[in-house]
């Protein structure tokens, strides 16, 4: 990761247990920085790309499992408390979905390679950052154990390369 990075929230955590600045601009800060890297590439992205990243679906997903499939890595979610509409997603096809509300239950990367995994199960996710790689796109995943949230020691990332992504979705 390049703007929410382990470092980054260490020091967040610091500063927030500290109160020696504003953690909050701090944050922030970071965040207008990923967003103008984000706008530079975003004409570049599949739907399916912006709508992971434009919703930041990820955060506050609880990780169920992590597994290959051939060249395919699969992440799955515990249910996160949050419903999403039909319109939310500009990719989907719903034809086999009969509720107007679902909630995330996945991602498939296609033609995967892992750089990273970090990850186990009941991670939470808390930061998504998305990049123009040359076999496609990368991703990269910020995530922490909800036990310990406010424990930098309990970070983990997750780093992946693919061509394309599928998201999965259940009825409400």
């Amino acid at each position: 990761m390049k703007y929410f990075t382990k470092q980054w929230y260490e020091e967040k955590l610091t500063q927030q247990k500290l109160q020696t600045v504003d953690h909050v601009g701090f944050t922030r800060q970071v965040a207008i920085n990923y967003q103008k890297h984000y706008e530079q590439i975003r004409e570049l992205l599949t739907d399916r790309i912006k709508d992971i990243t434009d919703l930041n679906i990820i955060h506050d997903c609880i990780i169920n499992k992590t597994q290959f499939n051939g060249e395919n890595f699969k992440i799955e979610f515990n249910y996160n408390g949050i419903n999403y509409q039909r319109d939310d997603f500009r990719s989907m096809d719903f034809s086999s979905i009969k509720s107007d509300y679902f909630f995330l239950s996945g991602f498939t990367f296609i033609n995967a390679k892992v750089h990273k995994n970090e990850l186990s199960m009941d991670d939470w996710c808390l930061h998504t950052e998305i990049y123009i790689h040359p076999d496609g796109y990368e991703i990269h995943l910020l995530a922490v154990k909800p036990t310990n949230y406010y424990a930098s020691e309990e970070l983990s990332e997750l780093i992946i390369t693919f061509k394309d992504v599928t998201i999965e979705v259940t009825e409400v």
